[in-house]
């Protein structure tokens, strides 16, 4: 009689034991599985209109790239762009003191950017404060100034600027690569009333007459004295019939005269160059470029 109660309550426990099992475990897989499935979708990203949405790490990681890639780089060169002279400000300021006067042409270093003026450093080593609209350059992370040459007439009548700026335009659409050759012709072209260029005053024979396209040739001229700067082969160039006011003491000189006379030269530096031209009430600048 004992054994068989001992047998039946074995038996008992057996069956309280197998219950407790059947209930908590299906309460423990559920529970896990309910973890695991919000697990997932933290890592699942949304969707949205049928593209994937990148998580917040991944946007974040994008915005600074952006950012980065906008980034202007420095140091860089830049180049005085002014009719007459610019004050190096000791601070950022209008009203600071002048450190000294930078000429038209002039190449300066950036070193950093705040507001509307940059901070530069002249060839000489004077450190300074200039607005920035009056420093000509480009992103360093795709050109590298390399010369600038600067020329000046002291009568440039506003149909004569117009002709400069329009010619300058032109060249500056261009880039010449290593090897090649400029042609003013082919680039410039004719600078007629057809073409849209005005009336000033141009030598003919010796002789100065109101003819369109006057002007063009202080473009050609620059272009020239920057060109042997770089030391560049000169193919064809001309002198004018009759002085001009504008030459340097260097005596580079360029007449054009489309069908008579022609300006070439070939880019025999190891470069590709574009040209950045500054023309303003008889000043002219034109910047060379290395495309990096």
């Amino acid at each position: 009689m004992k054994k068989k109660n001992l047998t039946i309550t074995i038996i008992s426990i057996i069956v309280l034991i197998v219950i407790s099992i059947s209930i908590y475990m299906p309460v423990t897989y559920a529970e896990t599985t309910m973890k695991e499935k919000a697990e997932t979708n933290i890592r699942v990203p949304a969707i949205t209109e049928g593209k994937e949405e990148a998580s917040t790490e991944e946007k974040v990681s994008d915005e600074n790239k952006t950012k980065k890639e906008n980034i202007v780089l420095l140091p860089q060169k830049g180049y005085v762009k002014v009719k007459s002279s610019l004050s190096l400000r000791k601070t950022a300021s209008s009203n600071a003191k002048s450190i000294l006067t930078l000429k038209p042409g002039d190449v300066v270093t950036i070193l950093s950017s705040k507001k509307t003026w940059y901070e530069v450093k002249t060839s000489s080593g004077k450190v300074g404060y200039v607005l920035q609209k009056y420093i000509g350059t480009k992103s360093n992370k795709e050109y590298k100034l390399l010369k600038t040459y600067t020329t000046y007439s002291s009568s440039s009548p506003e149909g004569r600027n117009y002709n400069m700026n329009r010619a300058s335009e032109k060249i500056e659409k261009i880039t010449l690569k290593s090897g090649e050759t400029f042609n003013w012709f082919d680039v410039v072209g004719s600078c007629g009333k057809e073409q849209g260029y005005k009336v000033a005053n141009v030598i003919i024979d010796g002789e100065v007459f109101p003819g369109y396209g006057g002007g063009v040739c202080q473009v050609a001229t620059t272009l020239y004295g920057c060109t042997r700067k770089l030391k560049m082969q000169t193919i064809e160039r001309h002198d004018h019939s009759a002085g001009v006011s504008y030459l340097n003491r260097d005596g580079y000189e360029a007449a054009v005269a489309y069908g008579v006379k022609n300006f070439k030269f070939k880019n025999t530096t190891d470069k590709d160059i574009v040209f950045d031209f500054y023309v303003s009430r008889g000043r002219v600048i034109v910047a060379a470029f290395e495309v990096l």
